[in-house]
Order: C-alpha cells, then sequence, then structure tokens
C-alpha cells in the first residue's frame, strides 16, 4: 500500500463488518429492463465493480411501488417476482467478499405519468421546479401505504440477500420532499415543524428495523443541505441524524441538493474536489454511527484525509468508479498512479443522449458483458498509430493491452493533441489528466512513442504494419470574411496554446464551446470580450452536459465583468482597429477593436489517404479525422475497433 492509514482498515456497520471504507455509491444506470428486473449488464456492471475492490456497494435506487418509478431502466421491488433477479445479483458480488446494500426510494414529484403512469404524488401540490408535474399531495391512507411500501420492499430485499437496506431521503425524492418546508406545507402531523415533518422517514426506518429485527443494517442518505433558498441547512438534518440514531438507523450516507440544485449532487469540474464534505463532517458531531462522505472524492491519498480528519468514517465513489472500477485494487496495491481518473465531465448524467450510464474516458463501462469475451489477440499484430492526440493514445493503449507490439507517431513534440488545449480555459485543467494517464499506460505496456515524426506514405511502406490507426485529428477552420487573413486576427487555438496574444479589446468570433471556453480565457486575464455569434443562441449544444454549461454561462455573464455576447449576428468584414456586423438592426462598425480570435469550428485532417495504402494492411480512420467529435466519442470510437483488431 502506498502508506493509508485508515482507507483500507475495516469497520462495522451496525454488525456487519466491511473489509475497507471505500462505498460505490448508488448510481441510477438504466442497465436493469424496462419493467425493472436485473439484466446480465446490471449484474456484470456490479462485479466488475466488487472485483476491483470496493467494500461495499450500495446498489442503485429500487422503486417501492409504481406511482414511485422515476427513470428509464429504473430497478423495482414492489413486487415478489423481482427477488430471483435480485438474489442472482447479491450472490455475484457477495462472491467477491464485498458487501452490497439496496438503496429504497419513491421519486414523489420528481418523475413524469409517462415514467410512473399516473400523476405524481407529494407532501403537497407543488410542482418540482425542474420537471414541472403538478403532483398529487397525498393523503393520510397513501401516506401509510408509502411506509407500507417501504418495509415491503426491505423484506424482499433481505430476502434477495442484501446484506442491508438504504432508505432514499435524499435529492429532492418523496422522502426529502417531507423533510423539507421548501416542498412540505402540509398542516396534519406529516407537515409543520421539523419533528413532524420527519415523521414519514422515522416510521419508515421504525418499521423496517421492527420487520427485519435490529441486527439488519439499515442507512439512510440524507441531503444534509439542499442548497435552495427556503430548503433544509445542516442545522436541521444534524437533528433528524440524532433522531434516526435514536431509533436505531445504522450509517448515514450524505450527499446535498436537489434536482433544482444539481450542480451539488453531481459536482462537475468546476468545482473543488470534496465540495460536500463539511456536511459529512457536521453530520459526525450529531451522531456516532458512521457516517459516509461523498462528491468529487477521486483521489485516494485525499479519500484516505478525509478519514484521518475525523470527517467521515467512511467514502463513498462514484463517478469515480465508472472511470475505473479497479480504484480501490489500485490504490491498495500501491498503484494509484494507474488509476483512470474521473474528469468530472459529467457526461456520464447526459441522460438527455444516452439513457444508459456510460463514461467519457472509459470504454468498458457498461459493456463488461460484451468484453467479457474479449481476451487477448491470439494472433499479436505490428501496429502503427499515427497521431498522439486522446483517439491515438486510447488505440494505442488497448491495442497493447491486448498484446500486440505497438508505435505511435506524432508529429508535435508532445503528445495530448487538441486535448491539451481544451485543458487551458478556466477551471477544464482536469482534461489534462486524461492524457497524463495514458501517456503513463502506454508506457509501461511498451508502446514505441516517436515524436517530431512527420509520417509518410514511404515510412509506412518502410515500417510495414499490419494494422494502422490514423489518428492525425482536426484543423480549424476560417470562415470567408473580409479581412480574416489579417496580423490581428488569430486562431483560437494558437490563444490557449500561447503562441499568439491579443490585445486589451478583442472580438471572439463563434459562441460555441471552443469560443465561449476561449473568451472565458481571455476575461480571466484582463481582455473586454465580445462574443459574436451567427445563431440565435450560444452554446446550446446537447452533446454539451447541462451543468457544465451553467456554470460556464454564470461566468460569461458575471455582473461586475461581463462579456458581451451578441447573438445572431454576423461579421461582415474584419478592419485593422474595427469589426462590421450586421443584425436585425442593420449594420454597424464595433471600433477599437485590437484583435479577433477565430473559433468557429474544426474540420478533419487526414494528410495521408488509407485508399494509398498498401492493400494488404488494415486501416482504421479514428477519432477528429473521421469529423471533429467530443472526447466521448473521440475515445470510443478509437476504443471499439481497438478492441477488434
Amino acid at each position: 500500500m502506498d502508506g493509508f492509514s485508515l482507507l483500507f482498515s475495516p469497520i462495522k456497520i451496525g454488525t456487519m463488518v466491511v473489509k475497507n471504507r471505500i462505498v460505490m455509491a448508488p448510481m441510477t444506470s438504466g442497465y436493469s429492463s424496462a419493467d425493472g428486473h436485473v439484466t446480465q449488464a446490471l449484474m456484470d456492471f456490479y462485479l466488475a465493480r466488487a472485483n476491483g475492490g470496493v467494500g461495499l456497494i450500495t446498489c442503485e435506487s429500487c422503486y417501492v411501488e409504481g406511482r414511485g418509478k422515476g427513470f428509464v431502466g429504473h430497478l423495482s421491488l414492489d413486487d415478489d417476482k423481482y427477488i430471483p433477479g435480485l438474489t442472482r445479483l447479491t450472490e455475484s458480488v457477495k462472491s467477491t467478499g464485498a458487501k452490497i446494500f439496496l438503496q429504497l426510494i419513491h421519486c414523489g414529484r420528481q418523475t413524469t405519468p409517462t415514467l410512473c403512469g399516473q400523476q405524481p404524488l407529494a407532501p403537497s401540490p407543488i410542482p418540482c421546479p425542474v420537471l414541472k408535474e403538478m403532483p398529487h399531495e397525498a393523503s393520510i391512507t397513501e401516506i401509510e401505504h408509502i411506509i407500507e411500501s417501504f418495509v415491503k420492499a426491505a423484506r424482499r430485499a433481505k430476502k434477495a440477500g442484501f446484506d442491508g437496506v438504504e432508505v432514499h431521503a435524499a435529492h429532492g425524492y418523496l422522502i426529502n420532499q417531507f423533510l423539507s418546508p421548501y416542498s412540505n406545507k402540509r398542516t396534519d402531523t406529516y407537515g409543520g415543524d421539523l419533528f413532524a415533518r420527519s415523521k414519514i422517514l422515522l416510521e419508515i426506518i421504525s418499521g423496517i428495523k421492527q420487520e427485519m429485527g435490529a441486527d439488519y443494517p439499515v442507512s439512510c442518505r440524507l441531503s444534509a443541505d439542499e442548497f435552495v433558498q427556503g430548503g433544509l441547512a445542516l442545522v436541521e438534518t444534524k437533528t433528524v441524524a440524532g433522531w434516526l440514531q435514536n431509533i436505531g438507523l445504522d450509517a448515514i450516507s450524505v450527499s446535498g441538493g436537489v434536482y433544482e440544485s444539481a450542480h451539488k449532487i453531481i459536482p462537475p469540474m468546476d468545482v473543488e474536489p470534496g465540495s460536500l464534505v463539511h456536511l459529512a463532517a457536521g453530520i459526525k458531531e450529531a451522531a456516532t454511527i458512521p457516517v459516509f462522505a461523498v462528491a468529487g472524492i477521486n483521489d485516494p491519498f485525499f479519500a484516505d484525509r478525509i478519514l484521518m480528519e475525523g470527517k467521515a468514517d467512511m467514502v463513498a465513489l462514484g463517478r469515480a468508479l465508472l472511470a475505473d472500477p479497479h480504484w480501490p485494487m489500485k490504490a491498495q496495491k500501491g498503484d494509484s498512479h494507474r488509476i483512470r481518473p474521473c474528469l468530472y465531465c459529467n457526461h456520464c448524467r447526459n441522460r438527455a443522449l444516452r439513457p444508459k450510464i456510460n463514461c467519457a474516458v472509459n470504454y468498458e463501462t457498461g459493456r463488461e458483458t460484451e468484453l467479457l469475451t474479449q481476451p487477448e489477440s491470439i494472433r499479436p499484430r505490428n501496429v502503427m498509430v499515427i497521431g498522439g492526440g486522446i483517439s491515438g493514445l486510447e488505440a494505442a493503449c488497448i491495442s497493447a493491452k491486448r498484446g500486440h507490439h505497438v508505435s505511435l507517431y506524432e508529429q508535435t513534440g508532445q503528445l495530448g493533441g487538441n486535448l491539451l488545449l481544451a485543458g487551458v480555459p478556466p477551471r477544464r485543467t482536469r482534461m489534462l489528466q486524461a492524457i497524463d494517464f495514458l501517456k503513463n499506460e502506454i508506457g509501461i505496456l511498451g508502446v514505441d512513442v516517436i515524436l517530431n515524426a512527420q509520417v509518410s506514405h514511404q515510412m509506412i511502406k518502410e515500417q510495414n504494419p499490419d494494422v494502422v490507426f490514423l489518428a492525425t485529428g482536426a484543423k480549424p477552420v476560417l470562415p470567408d470574411i473580409p479581412g480574416i487573413d489579417g496580423p490581428n486576427v488569430h486562431l483560437a487555438t494558437k490563444i490557449l496554446s500561447g503562441e499568439a496574444d491579443v490585445g486589451k479589446y478583442v472580438v471572439v468570433l463563434g459562441g460555441g464551446l471552443v469560443g465561449l471556453e476561449t473568451a472565458d480565457y481571455l476575461r480571466e486575464r484582463g481582455k473586454a470580450v465580445i462574443v459574436v455569434e451567427k445563431l440565435p443562441e450560444i452554446g446550446n449544444d446537447p452533446k454539451v452536459e447541462a451543468i457544465f454549461q451553467k456554470f460556464l454561462m454564470g461566468r460569461l455573464t458575471k455582473t461586475d465583468e461581463p462579456i458581451l455576447i451578441m447573438t445572431s449576428t454576423e461579421v461582415k468584414h474584419i478592419g485593422p482597429d474595427h469589426v462590421k456586423i450586421k443584425n436585425a438592426s442593420g449594420e454597424k462598425i464595433l471600433p477599437g477593436i485590437d484583435s479577433v480570435v477565430v473559433a468557429t469550428g474544426f474540420k478533419a485532417y487526414t494528410p495521408i489517404e488509407p485508399d494509398d495504402l498498401a492493400p494488404d494492411c488494415e486501416v482504421h480512420v479514428i477519432g477528429d479525422a473521421v469529423k471533429p467529435q467530443t472526447l466521448f466519442e473521440a475515445v470510443h470510437s478509437a476504443a471499439q475497433i481497438a478492441f477488434t483488431i
């Protein structure tokens, strides 16, 4: 081990002993069947994390009655018919020595009739500000039925072999809705003061304990602070934690936020690691049972320090285990440097694009079943990778892992390609960790790296590879605007790389992600920036995760130093000290402009034509060399092919 003091020490939750202090946090995967049954993909997803060394898995949320369903591919436990599939899951996980809890949930108002089949239910008829569905106010009879549903689901979970259950009372779901004055306006016994608002949770925990016995472990997940005006704050949840301990609760998983403050639930890379650890530390002041800390805990040394400082008793990893299911094992063996880092890009939560959870930097997440049948290649081959960007690095890494001899050629003096520039704008340095990880891996795997290499058809012919990956990337596009070739006009890539500089007053041409991040970069350096975009909106890209967009737009529109954004506007001419624009108001001159930065997109760069190579050479064009791509697309397109050669 790398000298960890507490991370790999055992801990008791109630009467149950967990082998280390690492919890897999519950994350709705979408891998269950449409009607809520366990699938082979779901089992293999959890087995991979159990084999990776995690001490306790908190299996994703499982709805306790049909009206509580909140997701596509949401696990169910509202009937005995689900027990056999869940039993197979627990047997699989427990065979590794890991413990497994099942999280029980009712989504309340945070669902839709399309998902739950009827009008959502809530403590009060107040719509979720995000989903905007008007809920039905739960009657006393319905509340009693919900409590009974949680108890019945816990009974089924125990029968299925789960070591314990966790009651989800966080993130704005039904129990949280009752706890919070933000969403609970009742005047009966389930509303009013804090104790009355906590009544449903206390009755659920008491009911489960009475049904299962004192020795069956039960945990509860709390949003210790909702981070909304009028919502729960730590001072109240500390009191609730004390009540829960007094009625026999065995552990508390401390999170924060509701749907309106989703950036607290799943913080992006803009947020410092461990952003909710202070809430766990606060709950520990009120309770002596084990407390789990969560949110942005990606580094094992940081995790160990949280435990050593007494801020929590266990650390819960979510996205970190999507990026690398073997995070615990690598840390324990002294291979922390080989942990594939989570970038907190939040691609995994972008359900607008993909209902099933996956990871931008780990192709294998969600493909555990498929890749179980992908052993090392039975026919080692000579593989030539041309281009050292993220696609080329990923192709080289997987090819080498599968037993091929790999040579990687990069025309510049460093590896990383355009992703090196993606890590330059404010709060984006974590992007560089993906490059550092792959550089380290290909070094360990023995990939031959040749820098400053101008690869030609003749060189390829001389090397005589069996397989060629063309990962030559993309180049910026220059729009056809008079004056675009002036000395005061620079590509955004040149600004971010430090090869060019600008004056005080700058126009950024292009309101896509690169343009906005470059504008943010320049603003932080004291420049006065105007962003000009031809389309009616800026940054409206479904491939860019919503929380990240929110943070970026918030910085760009700061009231003390805002960036002027002009949409539905075209640049007609660029002069030495001005820019001529046209929009609905007509044509106008922007005077006193020192520099223009161009960020109007990229186009594929393919200096080597695949058809010109030897017919017996297997050629694959990957990454931006096919078309400009996101990080996810670049990594996954390369990995998909590399697993087949």
